[in-house]
């Protein structure tokens, strides 16, 4: 007690951090690559560093980030799904009823599938505003290279047509779709090794350089191919870690087949991060600290401003959302560790440092439900922050251990957090609440079955309707899981409105719940429904 009253109260008069910041402006030297012999010059002089890092850029990770491309994939029209055990992609159309402007099933039917070859992985598919269906995957090229397919089809007339495609020998580290743009950004590692072989050769090393291969048509032929020595930026780099080489593409998903935007870069850049007019880039740099890099997006890429912050960024630590940038920072002394906010304003210049939360965990990610900032490690989650118009609000932190609480979450608006588990046959429902001046989790019910029962992910919670959708294993019963519909009060009291039961050793792989419809997938159907009508379903079958 006596040393954590210690650290609040130096902490008080700032001897352990500083509260503000110490951020530079930091232009980074944007030096084009002229060709393969100049970069292999300029590595030979960064590579006599011995101690140099791979820096490893923060990829898509859907349970912990909200992309744009993760958010809900609707489409009132259609519905995609991959069978990733069977390789195969299915489409779906069902018409609205024109009486009453609701999805009517009795329509609905399958149009099209395909079994993708083996070897594919990391199958993305999305539905274009009724225009186009996308499929992004990746395989292994003949050099045992990491290669992106990205194929489009038209979707004209209720008809699925081979429009346009493209492929690049890179891995997907982000997608972001904006309006009619999507912005694909792609990167290669660059190892040691092959740095130090390709310098040995006077960068005459093709085959370590991607090569670029475009097809104007689906079904032409032509390639044109580039090395990616040519027309690259050379990112300056701190002394003490490898760069590696990326690629942003953006598309205009209103004429895929108009020229393309392709922007380069060679450094070392750990996540990216966009607003409705700028893209931001974060480049750890020498002794801990970090730069922030300003693009602006509209009509074309180009560098702009650059700040040199004295601390890291966490990872999934840039809050970019409503025209409002913010960066989740970490500083650390002795055994102790201040995490930090530090927003910027429209003209990219940082305000003072808001302090969220001092403790010996050391917390490496962030997240963000309902307004709110998370702190993540392995052991638990806690909740610092409220954003608001002033950017946070005060509230005592929310210590959730994962180990005790590492079922399903969720967060709703204004904020609370519910808790759903399973117990001695009882599916138990959580609150948290505030109780004088902590906040701690209330058991608001629990849903009793004549048989034994656990509760199975995923599950799916509407904020708007209340509605829960879980499914549910019950033992002792030729049913093997049930997806029961939970209807909460705004009182928390809860009711089971319907339920469905799936035969034959069923396995539910996703629960949604969309504007129009809701559906489960299992491993042998997909099952669409209206979830307050029992009537109103069809079932697919997935093969």
């Amino acid at each position: 007690m006596i040393k954590r009253n210690l650290l609040v109260w130096l902490c008080s008069l700032g001897i352990l951090f500083p509260l503000c910041t110490n951020a530079t402006n930091q232009q980074i030297d944007w030096t084009p690559v002229t060709n393969c012999m100049w970069l292999a010059s300029n590595l030979s002089n960064l590579l006599q560093d011995s101690s140099l890092t791979e820096i490893q850029a923060v990829p898509i990770d859907e349970s912990t980030y909200i992309d744009d491309w993760v958010i809900e994939d609707y489409s009132s029209s259609y519905f995609v799904d991959y069978n990733w055990k069977e390789r195969l992609i299915t489409v779906l159309l069902w018409p609205k009823d024109p009486k009453w402007s609701s999805v009517d099933f009795k329509y609905a039917k399958k149009i099209w599938k395909i079994k993708l070859p083996v070897g594919f992985s990391n199958v993305r598919t999305r539905i274009y505003n009724n225009n186009y269906l996308m499929i992004l995957m990746e395989h292994l090229d003949y050099d045992r290279r990491v290669e992106t397919v990205a194929l489009f089809y038209d979707l004209t007339d209720s008809k699925i047509v081979p429009y346009y495609y493209f492929t690049h020998t890179w891995k997907i580290i982000k997608l972001h779709e904006q309006e009619w743009k999507l912005f694909v950004i792609f990167n290669s590692p660059f190892d040691k090794t092959t740095a130090q072989s390709f310098i040995k050769k006077d960068g005459n090393l093709p085959w370590m350089f991607p090569k670029f291969a475009e097809w104007v048509k689906y079904w032409l032929d032509p390639q044109e191919k580039v090395s990616v020595c040519r027309d690259y930026n050379y990112l300056q780099m701190p002394s003490n870690q490898l760069p590696s080489f990326w690629s942003i593409m953006v598309l205009n998903l209103n004429n895929l087949k108009i020229s393309k935007d392709i922007y380069h870069l060679f450094g070392t850049i750990s996540q990216f991060a966009f607003t409705e007019k700028a893209m931001y880039i974060t480049v750890p740099w020498d002794w801990g600290t970090t730069i922030v890099q300003k693009f602006w997006i509209d009509p074309k890429i180009n560098p702009q401003k650059s700040v040199l912050i004295d601390v890291p960024v966490l990872d999934w630590g840039v809050y970019a959302q409503d025209m409002r940038l913010a960066f989740i920072i970490k500083r650390a002394s002795w055994k102790i560790n201040q995490y930090s906010l530090l927003p910027f304003d429209s003209s990219f210049t940082p305000w003072q440092e808001k302090v969220l939360y001092t403790s010996e965990a050391d917390f490496t990610n962030v997240e963000y439900h309902s307004n709110a900032i998370f702190l993540r490690s392995k052991e638990k989650l806690v909740s610092v922050w409220e954003l608001s118009t002033s950017w946070i609000s005060t509230h005592n932190p929310i210590e959730l251990p994962l180990k005790e609480h590492k079922y399903f979450l969720f967060w709703t608006s204004p904020f609370s957090l519910i808790d759903v588990s399973t117990s001695d046959s009882k599916m138990s429902f959580s609150v948290v609440e505030m109780d004088k001046t902590q906040w701690k989790f209330k058991q608001i019910s629990k849903a009793r079955y004549p048989w034994e029962c656990s509760l199975i992910g995923p599950i799916s919670w509407n904020i708007k309707t209340r509605i829960l959708l879980a499914p549910v294993k019950l033992q002792g019963t030729p049913v093997f899981e049930w997806l029961k519909w939970l209807q909460f009060s705004t009182k928390w009291v809860v009711s089971e409105i319907m339920a469905r039961s799936y035969w034959d050793s069923a396995s539910v792989e996703t629960v949604k719940q969309l504007q129009d419809y809701s559906f489960s997938v299992t491993n042998k159907l997909v099952d669409l429904f209206l979830p307050t009508n029992t009537v109103s379903k069809k079932v697919f079958s997935r093969w």
